[in-house]
Parts: C-alpha cells; sequence; structure tokens
C-alpha cells in the first residue's frame, strides 16, 4: 500500500511533468511562429489571432476539469 508520502511525491512529479510539457508546447509555439507567419503569409496581427486562439482553446479544458473537480471532489495530499 502506498504511504501518503510516496502518494504526494508522485503527484507532484507529475503536476512538474505536465507544467514542463505544457511550456515546451508555448516555446514549441513560439519557435514555429517565423515558419508560420512566412508560409502563411501571415501579418503580425493575425498571427496575433492564430496564438490566442490556441490559447483560448485551453479555456473548455479549465472549465470542465474544474467542474468534474467540483463534482468527484479534491483529494488531500
Amino acid at each position: 500500500m502506498d504511504t501518503p508520502s510516496r502518494h504526494s511525491t508522485l503527484t507532484i512529479a507529475l503536476c512538474f511533468i505536465v507544467a514542463l510539457i505544457e511550456g515546451f508546447d508555448l516555446q514549441a509555439a513560439g519557435t514555429a511562429a517565423a515558419g508560420l507567419r512566412q508560409s502563411f503569409a501571415l501579418d503580425p496581427k493575425m498571427l496575433g489571432w492564430v496564438f490566442s486562439a490556441g490559447i483560448l482553446g485551453l479555456l473548455p479544458g479549465a472549465f470542465f476539469g474544474g467542474w468534474i473537480a467540483d463534482r468527484i471532489g479534491r483529494k488531500k495530499i
């Protein structure tokens, strides 16, 4: 059976990995911006709309994730 400290360590490690992947995702998008701008002939304003749409796509996941957490309940670690 898992001890509370082992469970906490695993939870923190998973949160760190998710944050690391999210940071990599944002950095990769920023790196790809120059190529996207050239390939699709986007001006800076349109490029801003493209990346804003990507960030706005995170909102439904955050909304439903929070709703599920409220329904199921948060677990103490």
